[in-house]
C-alpha cells in the first residue's frame, strides 16, 4: 500500500475533523452558519469515514493482493476528496471568496478518482512494489506523481484559507492574533513534516518526531479555535442577557427583569414575612417637554431621573422603566409603612427641587407616585403581579387626579 497519509496525519485528520464538526454545531446553533456549509461538512466525515473503514479492512486483508488493489485505490480516492472537503469547508466558513479555486480542485479530485479506477502504468499499476523503505503498495507511475502534488496543492491551499479567516477575524476583532501566529506555524510544520514524505517519494524531512509535533500542534490550534468560539459564544450570551434585564436608554432594569424579582419577592413571603412596597411613578406632562424642547431632552430628563432616583435607593431595592416615562421601584423588607412615604416623598422632593439644565435652559419636572405596601397577607387574598400593579397604578391616578407632584399609598 502506498502510505497516502502516516500514522499522525491520519490521526490529526479524525480528532481535527471531530472537533471542527463541534465548532460547527456551536456555531449552527446560533445561525451563523449556514446549511451549505453543514452538508459539506457531512460529506468530509463521510469520506472520512470511508478512509478509516478501507484502512481497516487493509490491516486485516493479509496476503489477498486482489483485495489490497481494491482497498488501494479507495484510500486514493477518499483521501483526495477529504483534503478537497476540507478546503471547501474553510472557504465558506470563513467566508472567503475562492470558489474557482474549489472548482478546480473538485474537477482534478474527480480526473485522478477516474484514473485511480484503471490500472495503469501512468497512474497506479495492478502490481506490487517488492522492496522499499517507506512505501508498500502498487506501483505508481508518473501521473500519480501529479496527483501527490496535487493532493499537496490542497493542503497547502488549506493552510493559505485558515490563514486568511484567522486574518480577516483580526481585522474583524474576533480573534487574538496570538492565535494566528500559532496557526501559521503548526499549519507549516505540518505540511512539510506530515505530508509530503508520506504521499509521495519526495521526502523533504525524515523526522518522525517533527511528523508527530506538527499533528499536535494542528490539533492544539483547534482546540484553542473551540475555546476562543465558546468564549465568543458566552459573551454573545452575556450581552444579550444584559440586554434583556436592562434597558438601553436609561441603564436601570427592564420590565420584565422587574416582574420576575417581584414575583420571587411574592414566592418569599411564604418563609420571610416582610414589609414590602410597590412603587409606580411617572414624570407630569412629560409629552409637552418632548413638544417643547424635542425628544433628546426628554432622553436627558429620563437619565436624570433614574441618576436622582438611584442616588436615594439601598442597593437592594429595585428601579426599572416599566415604558416610556413610566417607572417601577420593589422596596423590599421595609421597617414600616412610615418609611415608605418617607423615602417616596424624598424622591419626589429631590426631583422637584433639582435644576434639569438642557442647552442651557432650566427645565421644570415632577412626577407623580402611586404606592402599595403588602406583605404576607397577599398569600391568603391571592393577590399576584398584575393585582399589584393594578393597585400601584389606581394609587397614580389619584395623586395625578389630586394635582400631580403628589404621592398616593395604598394599604393591602
Amino acid at each position: 500500500m502506498i502510505r497516502l497519509i502516516s500514522l499522525p496525519m491520519f490521526m490529526t485528520f479524525s480528532i481535527s475533523t471531530v472537533l471542527y464538526f463541534f465548532i460547527l454545531i456551536l456555531h449552527f446553533k446560533k445561525d451563523i452558519v449556514t446549511r451549505k456549509s453543514l452538508k459539506i461538512f457531512l460529506f468530509l466525515l463521510t469520506a472520512n469515514t470511508i478512509y478509516l473503514l478501507a484502512f481497516g479492512l487493509f490491516l486485516n486483508s493479509e496476503n489477498n493482493l486482489e483485495f489490497l488493489n481494491i482497498i488501494n485505490r479507495i484510500l486514493i480516492i477518499s483521501s483526495i476528496f477529504i483534503f478537497i472537503f476540507f478546503f471547501h469547508f474553510l472557504t465558506i466558513f470563513f467566508s472567503l471568496r475562492l470558489k474557482r479555486i474549489v472548482v478546480v480542485f473538485y474537477g482534478f479530485g474527480l480526473l485522478f478518482s477516474i484514473l485511480a479506477c484503471i490500472n495503469t502504468s501512468l497512474f497506479l499499476e495492478k502490481e506490487f512494489l517488492k522492496t522499499s523503505i517507506y512505501y508498500t503498495g502498487l506501483q505508481f507511475g508518473i501521473f500519480f506523481k501529479l496527483w501527490a502534488v496535487f493532493a499537496i496543492s490542497i493542503l497547502l491551499s488549506s493552510g493559505i484559507a485558515l490563514f486568511l479567516g484567522y486574518r480577516k477575524n483580526i481585522k474583524n476583532n474576533k480573534s487574538k492574533p496570538i492565535f494566528f501566529y500559532f496557526l501559521v506555524l503548526s499549519t507549516i510544520t505540518w505540511i512539510i513534516a506530515g505530508v509530503t514524505d508520506s504521499l509521495t517519494a519526495i521526502q523533504i524531512v525524515d523526522f518522525p518526531p517533527l511528523s508527530w509535533l506538527g499533528s499536535l500542534l494542528l490539533i492544539a490550534n483547534v482546540l484553542i479555535l473551540i475555546f476562543e468560539t465558546i468564549d465568543n459564544l458566552n459573551f454573545k450570551i452575556n450581552n444579550l442577557y444584559d440586554q434583556l434585564i436592562h434597558d438601553h436608554l436609561t441603564g436601570c432594569y427592564s420590565k420584565s427583569y422587574f416582574e420576575i424579582e417581584l414575583n420571587r419577592i411574592i414566592h418569599g413571603l411564604e418563609r420571610v414575612n416582610t414589609i414590602n412596597c410597590l412603587v409606580f411613578f411617572d414624570i407630569d406632562n412629560f409629552k409637552i417637554i418632548n413638544d417643547t424642547h424635542g425628544h433628546l431632552c426628554g432622553d436627558y430628563i429620563l437619565k436624570e431621573i433614574i441618576r436622582i432616583t438611584t442616588h436615594i435607593l439601598r442597593p437592594e431595592d429595585i428601579l426599572a422603566r416599566y415604558g416610556g416615562d413610566e417607572f417601577m421601584i420593589l422596596l423590599t423588607n421595609i421597617d414600616s409603612h412610615e418609611e415608605v412615604k418617607h423615602v417616596v416623598e424624598r424622591i419626589r422632593k429631590n426631583i422637584d427641587q433639582h435644576h434639569f439644565i438642557y442647552h442651557h435652559k432650566n427645565i421644570n419636572c415632577t412626577c407623580s407616585f402611586g404606592a402599595v405596601h403588602f406583605d404576607d397577607s397577599i398569600i391568603e387574598l391571592h393577590v399576584n403581579n398584575e393585582h399589584l400593579f393594578a393597585l400601584s397604578d389606581t394609587a397614580l391616578y389619584n395623586s395625578k387626579k389630586n394635582g400631580r407632584n403628589q404621592i398616593d399609598v395604598v394599604k393591602l
